[in-house]
């Protein structure tokens, strides 16, 4: 016994198997061409022909109206003469002898060609181009033909079918230039659509410089959409990562100049052109470019800036080792806002971080000097650092027999002092005598200068950290020159002698007797010269041809010439005693 859902379900089988059979199928009607229409006939095993009946009518809503009945069984076409310019829709159907049987009626067709096809977008993937648009609303469509302009003009590449909607160009190269597509729609009968609008595909170009720190890059507008393009995404990727977007450009614009790309890096680029209020989108091919441009110096920074104990004096800086530069300069002057060329060094690629220049023939004991390191590449760019400068130390001698020094703030851009320490050298070495916080440039050594020893030798050294151009920080020790101070020297004289008495030599006393040159006058009252003597140990004993000179006043000049250069004279009178 069948269960009552297999009785229902042979229920509806049989119902429409008796449904099918009951029909009078109408035509195959397949177009309308030059006012001639065209069908294949349908068996229909119901009934005997009678024939095929025409209906038109101008509104595609009806009414429509019998225009002809074609008894003659084997026909397929009928030719109906429409006025020109005539809009004129049909529908067929099959008359057989099948009493009470439905009749069902063709496509509705008019004498038109099918619409143009709307595409919806061509877009490039790798070395082909994917196009792909939205069904004909012509029922008589029978297939798509898709088309490609080339140098000899608009040509067919590929035919698909009705139910085929998209299409994948293997035959052009979207690589070298912009390629424009068109779909046509076609009917049964061979009649195709008119050609709707163009759809040109992007075309990327990289234009770059060895002296540009860019990547320019240049693409042709996406034409097709009827809005227009939206916006233009521009996407990266380096040396085969996944793209990332980079840019999102208005659709009026058509370049774009990518910034300061890394030196040595495969970059693979790719614009998306994005439809105006809609959701279809174009991508262009993909341009790569390896990047070798001129490098020029963007990153220069002093580390230290000392010198040395024989007073050359020692540069060191840090750069960036990407830099494509084959020389550099080393600038000085004892002016902060004038720098001259003191000597270009060579160099050979690559780039080392940390480097060093010894200038031995600068005199930062005796003058201010200011330093700058520049570098320029092929395209003229330079780059360097900011003025730097040492330490300039001086000193004095105070009339109590210490020594007062001071000295200029260490000039390194970027860097904080955090003292200053004051050493004092001793048989050749260097003796800490005292510290000074980084804002003070002062020092008195309290210590009493004795008179064997009358020059004592000085540095000042500098202490803290250095920001660099990179932001990191390293510390620095910066020594300034080394000087002498030379207490001053003094000459006493006595205001009278006595030859045969306790003191019987008129001699100079010298206090701090590092001289170079000594000499002492004397003079009797009529003005002659009767003694003179380079030797400060040696004084006058009063005799005058052998004898004892008469008693009375006299005249002395004494002069001493120190080391360093000073002159100091002493004049006067003075009694001499029998």
């Amino acid at each position: 016994m069948l269960s009552s859902r297999t009785s229902i379900i042979l229920f509806i089988l049989l119902f429409s198997i008796q449904t099918g059979t009951a029909q009078v199928s109408a035509p195959d009607f397949l177009c309308v061409r030059n006012d001639t229409l065209f069908w294949n006939n349908v068996p229909n095993n119901c009934g005997v022909f009678n024939a095929y009946n025409i209906f038109t009518s101008e509104n595609e809503d009806g009414p429509f109206t019998l225009l002809e009945q074609v008894t003659d069984p084997t026909q397929d076409f009928y030719y109906d003469n429409v006025l020109p310019g005539t809009v004129v829709f049909y529908y067929l159907t099959a008359d057989f002898n099948c009493p009470g049987q439905e009749v069902l009626t063709s496509d509705t067709l008019d004498n038109l060609l099918p619409p143009a096809v709307e595409v919806l977008s061509a877009t490039v993937n790798g070395t082909e181009t994917d196009i792909t648009w939205l069904p004909s609303t012509a029922p008589e469509t029978g297939s798509y033909i898709v088309y490609r302009e080339t140098a000899t003009g608009v040509q067919p590449v590929a035919t698909v079918d009705e139910n085929t909607f998209a299409y994948t160009d293997v035959t052009g190269d979207p690589t070298s230039g912009a390629e424009s597509f068109y779909v046509l729609a076609e009917d049964n009968c061979g009649g195709v659509s008119i050609f709707g609008a163009e759809h040109r595909t992007v075309f990327l170009e990289i234009a770059t410089a060895d002296c540009e720190d860019f990547v320019t890059l240049n693409w042709t507008e996406y034409l097709g959409w009827e809005e227009g393009v939206d916006n233009y995404e521009i996407w990266v990727s380096n040396n085969g990562d996944a793209p990332e977007l980079a840019e999102v450009l208005s659709g009026e614009t058509l370049n774009f100049n990518f910034p300061q790309p890394d030196n040595l890096v495969d970059y693979c680029f790719t614009v998306i052109a994005r439809e105006a209020n809609g959701s279809n989108s174009s991508a262009s091919n993909e341009a790569c470019i390896f990047i070798d441009i001129i490098q020029p110096v963007r990153d220069f920074s002093f580390t230290d800036i000392t010198v040395n104990p024989d007073n050359s004096v020692r540069l060191d800086w840090q750069w960036g080792t990407n830099a494509d530069i084959t020389a550099y300069d080393i600038n000085r002057s004892t002016d902060f806002n004038a720098q001259n060329l003191l000597l270009t060094e060579n160099i050979t690629p690559p780039l080392t971080a940390q480097n060093i220049f010894l200038d031995d023939t600068a005199n930062p004991e005796t003058e201010q000097l200011y330093y700058t390191v520049t570098a320029g590449d092929a395209c003229g760019n330079v780059g360097g650092t900011e003025v730097g400068s040492p330490i300039f130390l001086s000193g004095t001698a105070t009339p109590s027999g210490q020594n007062q020094l001071s000295w200029t703030e260490l000039l390194l851009p970027g860097a904080e002092t955090a003292s200053y320490e004051i050493f004092r050298i001793e048989e050749g070495n260097p003796v800490s005598v005292g510290t000074t916080d980084g804002q003070t440039f002062t020092f008195t050594d309290a210590a009493e200068i004795a008179p064997d020893a009358p020059v004592a030798c000085y540095f000042i050294r500098a202490a803290g950290e250095v920001t660099l151009y990179d932001e990191s920080t390293r510390g620095f020790v910066s020594n300034s020159p080394r000087i002498c101070v030379e207490q001053n020297s003094r000459l006493f004289l006595p205001n009278a002698f006595a030859p045969n008495g306790v003191n019987r030599e008129f001699r100079a006393v010298v206090l701090f007797p590092e001289t170079v040159d000594f000499e002492m006058q004397i003079y009797d009252r009529y003005g002659k010269q009767i003694f003179v003597t380079t030797d400060p140990q040696t004084g006058w004993n009063g005799e005058l041809d052998g004898r004892i000179a008469p008693q009375g006043v006299y005249v002395f000049h004494a002069r001493v010439t120190q080391t360093n250069g000073r002159v100091i004279e002493e004049q006067g009178t003075f009694l001499l005693v029998k």
